[in-house]
């Protein structure tokens, strides 16, 4: 609202039912100094959810109350499911060269039906259904060259995602592919037995969340009212 808001009250009660599981599994192998590793693992989680609060807004200008009632039922769940195998090679007595991969699927689904002073409320209300897989490659070395150990890392991550949302207007399938790298180095110089100094260089790349990058508005709390922005984009980090 334009008008200043001199005082607000909110009384609000949660009731949840919630399920979840994961399993893991691991496989381990030695070949003389070469080990080979495959792990596993899966978590899922289901919850619903019925939200009820009642609140009211007083206003300087005028002395004026208003009501805001709101009902949320909401269902979610969400899958994380992920498979990985690394390879760690000795190629010499002072070479070891590590290899991996992993694959990760992530599902998060939501389903929000907002009612509004005894109305249903189209504009906050929503649907999200959120499918990401990841490929994630790694190369890396250790290499010990006497009183300085050298370990180079190259690691890649390829993103798929795909998007369904529905909010008010807004109604849209939407779909993002990135190649993320994550380049590593670490040196570490030991002069003496009890003295250690080490480097580390990295740098990696993160984002957004893909829903904050659509033009949707938030005013389901009309005193945080947020907004989507359609020009975000990858930040980095060294």
């Amino acid at each position: 609202s334009d008008q200043d808001v001199n005082q607000s009250t909110s009384l609000s009660h949660m009731l949840t039912d919630a399920f979840t599981a994961s399993s893991n599994i691991s496989y381990d192998h030695y070949h003389g100094k070469n080990r080979y590793k495959i792990t596993g693992n899966i978590n899922y989680r289901n919850s619903d959810s019925e939200s009820l609060s009642n609140s009211q807004y007083t206003y300087f200008n005028d002395g004026s109350t208003v009501a805001d009632n709101q009902l949320i039922n909401s269902a979610n769940h969400a899958l994380n499911a992920t498979i990985s195998a690394k390879a760690s090679n000795a190629l010499s007595k002072s070479v070891l060269l590590n290899s991996s991969y992993s694959l990760n699927f992530a599902n998060n689904y939501s389903n929000n039906s907002v009612t509004r002073n005894d109305a249903y409320d189209a504009a906050n209300s929503l649907r999200s259904d959120d499918n990401t897989t990841t490929n994630t490659f790694k190369l890396s070395s250790t290499i010990n060259a006497g009183k300085l150990t050298i370990s180079p890392e190259m690691g890649i991550d390829i993103k798929h995602q795909r998007l369904e949302y529905r909010r008010g207007v807004l109604d849209t399938t939407a779909t993002r592919n990135a190649v993320l790298p994550t380049p590593m180095l670490v040196l570490q110089w030991k002069p003496t037995r009890n003295h250690t100094s080490r480097l580390n260089a990295t740098y990696s790349q993160t984002l957004p969340q893909f829903v904050s990058t659509m033009a949707y508005v938030d005013d389901l709390n009309p005193l945080f009212i947020t907004e989507g922005n359609p020009n975000l984009r990858r930040s980095g980090m060294l």
